[in-house]
C-alpha cells in the first residue's frame, strides 16, 4: 500500500526533523579512528636470588628475549644455562644449552635462526635447537673491544654494532654480514680521539654516531642517534635503494636513555623512552617521521634502558622488573571509532577571550 505523505503529515515532519538532525550532526562532528593499548603478560621469570642481592652480575640481569617469525617468544634463561620458548598461549619449554654458550644478546632470522652475542660480547654465535653453536663472526681489535648488538635480515645477513677502545680513542661502527659470502663490509664508523677530534667513514648515508639500530623485514636499516641536546634523539631511516629519511624524537623531559625496539610489517618505527620524571613510554612513528601513537608502560623497565621488542602486526613487548623477578608484557592495538567535534569548544570560544 502506497504511503500518502499528506495523509501522515505527523510522521513527515519526524522524518524532516530526523534528517536535520543527522546533517547537523555530521556537520558537528566527524568520524575519528583512535587506538587503545590493551596490555596482558605473555612469560615470567622469577630471581634465582632475592634481588636486593642480585647485584648488577650477568646473571641476575634481566635476560634478552627475541619473537620468532610463528610468533613464539624466545628469552635468555641464564640460572638454568638455557634457552625458554613460550607459544602464542604461554606454554614454556627448555633449550639447555653448551656450557659457556649462554648469549647476552639475542635476534631470530626470518627463517628462525637463532644468533646471539656470546657472552663476554667478544663474538656472534649462531645456535640450534638441539643446544649447540657455532661461531659466526668474530673481529676483536684494539685494547678493549665488545658487541653492542646484533640485527639479522632474511636468513644470511647480520648486522654487527661493536665497539674499539686504544690509548688514543675510540672507534664505533656498523658492520653488514654476509655469512654466505664471508664478507663483511663496513656501513658507517666513527672514530674519536681523545682530543675530541671526531673522523666519519662508510658508505651509508648515515652521518651521525650509530647508538642503536633495528632491521626492517623490507632490509631498511632504522639508526637511533644520540645529541648535544638532552632532549632529543635522530632516527635515520635509510632503506634498501639507499635513499634516507631522518627525524628528530623531541622530549619536554630529559631523555635518560632511547632505544629502537623495532618496526612492523608497515614500517611504523617503535622507540622507547625513558624520560626525566621516571616514565617509561613507546612511541610510534611513520616511516618520514610523523608520531602516531604513544604508549604509557606499566611498572618499572629496568635501570633507564627499555628491553622491547615489535612483531609484524604492531604488538608491543617490553620486559617489566619486580622485586619477585621479571615479565613481559604484551600491549596490543585495539582501534575503535569516535565522533570528535569538528570545530573544538575552545576555538569557537577564542573570539570571545
Amino acid at each position: 500500500m502506497m504511503l500518502v505523505w499528506s495523509r501522515y503529515p505527523v510522521m513527515k515532519r519526524a522524518l524532516i526533523v530526523c534528517l536535520v538532525a543527522a546533517a547537523c550532526l555530521l556537520l558537528a562532528f566527524r568520524p575519528e579512528r583512535q587506538e587503545t593499548w590493551q596490555t596482558r603478560t605473555l612469560a615470567q621469570m622469577e630471581w634465582s636470588e632475592p634481588r636486593s642481592a642480585a647485584g648488577s652480575s650477568f646473571e641476575k640481569r634481566p635476560p634478552a628475549f627475541a619473537l620468532g617469525v610463528d610468533g613464539s617468544l624466545l628469552m635468555v634463561d641464564s640460572a638454568l644455562n638455557s634457552l625458554r620458548v613460550y607459544d602464542q598461549k604461554g606454554v614454556s619449554h627448555s633449550i639447555a644449552l653448551d656450557v659457556g654458550a649462554m648469549p647476552e644478546e639475542i635476534e631470530i632470522a626470518q627463517d628462525g635462526s637463532i644468533f646471539g652475542v656470546t657472552r663476554g660480547r667478544q663474538s656472534v654465535a649462531r645456535y640450534t635447537l638441539e643446544g649447540t653453536h657455532e661461531i659466526v663472526y668474530s673481529q676483536s681489535s684494539g685494547d678493549l673491544y665488545f658487541i653492542e648488538a646484533i640485527g639479522v635480515f632474511g636468513s644470511g645477513t647480520l648486522y654487527v654494532q661493536e665497539v674499539s677502545f686504544t690509548g688514543e680513542g675510540y672507534s664505533r661502527r656498523l658492520t653488514r654480514v654476509s655469512l654466505a659470502a664471508g664478507t663483511a663490509n663496513t656501513l658507517t664508523a666513527v672514530d674519536k680521539s681523545r682530543s675530541g677530534v671526531t673522523r666519519h667513514l662508510g658508505n651509508a648515508p648515515v652521518s651521525d654516531e650509530v647508538d642503536d639500530f633495528v632491521v626492517s623485514q623490507n632490509g631498511s636499516l632504522i639508526v637511533l642517534s644520540g645529541s648535544v641536546d638532552a632532549y632529543s634523539r635522530t632516527v635515520t631511516v635509510v632503506s634498501p635503494s639507499q635513499r634516507a629519511v631522518k627525524f628528530t624524537i623531541r622530549e619536554p623531559e630529559h631523555l635518560r636513555a632511547a632505544r629502537l625496539l623495532g618496526t612492523d610489517m608497515r614500517g611504523n618505527v617503535y622507540v622507547g623512552l625513558s624520560v626525566g620524571n621516571d616514565e617509561s613510554i613507546v612511541q610510534k612513528y611513520a616511516p618520514k617521521g610523523q608520531k602516531l601513537d604513544e604508549i604509557r608502560l606499566r611498572g618499572f623497565t629496568g635501570a633507564g634502558e627499555i628491553r622491547g621488542r615489535v612483531d609484524a602486526s604492531g604488538n608491543v613487548y617490553v620486559m617489566r622488573v619486580q622485586d619477585s623477578g621479571f615479565y613481559i608484557d604484551q600491549y596490543s592495538s585495539v582501534s575503535e571509532t569516535k565522533w570528535v567535534p569538528r570545530f573544538p569548544l575552545a576555538r569557537l570560544g577564542a573570539k570571545g577571550d
